[in-house]
């Protein structure tokens, strides 16, 4: 979060194991969220249409009950392949502080282990560049991609490998299924628990 003025700016990051439909999460949302403005979204891809960097959307909110801070989310994507585990690091570096995350799980039961392993990823990066702790100090929401698809694990079984999520949606993003519904969840505890700090 940082504070100019009358502007916040919530910085949210989609996080999750390559071709878990983080992207595809992050398009949904750009092109469906009901907020009155928004800028453009910025894709970087590789000759394969994987994201490389990172894809980013400022969205302009006007919460009535905040009378005149203007809320502003700005959405990022991390590249899911191993191969770019340092472009994860040079985000985490540039943003130098994150409010929130949105975690892409694919439900599939083949991918249960890189699901597992971008996870503690995600925990040890947030300890050692921001010095911060998942779910005490960031908090963030699980998406439970990929529901449509054949040989998914059940919603309990995959949410008790994510502890202290915000809460646990199940997704699918090429339909925008529950993506809506999971960003307004940890958009407003976000944005909650920021106002209270300032107070």
């Amino acid at each position: 979060m940082r504070k100019e003025d009358n502007k916040l700016n919530i910085y949210f990051v989609f996080w999750g194991p390559s071709g878990a439909g983080k992207t595809t999460s992050l398009e949904y949302l750009y092109k469906n969220v009901p907020f009155s403005k928004k800028g453009e979204l910025l894709k970087i891809e590789d000759a394969n249409g994987s994201t490389m960097m990172f894809d980013f959307i400022p969205f302009v909110v006007l919460p009535e009950e905040e009378g005149n801070i203007n809320v502003l989310f700005h959405c990022y994507t991390v590249p899911g392949q191993d191969v770019y585990e340092d472009r994860r690091d040079l985000l985490l570096n540039e943003l130098n502080d994150v409010d929130g995350i949105i975690f892409v799980v694919d439900s599939q039961k083949k991918y249960l282990s890189d699901n597992i392993r971008s996870f503690k990823e995600l925990k040890e990066k947030l300890a050692k560049y921001l010095n911060k702790t998942l779910g005490k100090d960031v908090p963030f929401i699980v998406f439970l991609n990929k529901r449509d698809l054949p040989n998914v694990l059940p919603k309990d079984v995959l949410a008790k490998n994510f502890n202290d999520a915000v809460d646990y949606v199940e997704t699918v993003a090429i339909r925008g299924d529950g993506i809506l519904e999971g960003f307004k969840k940890i958009s407003e505890f976000v944005l909650k628990k920021l106002l209270s700090e300032l107070e």
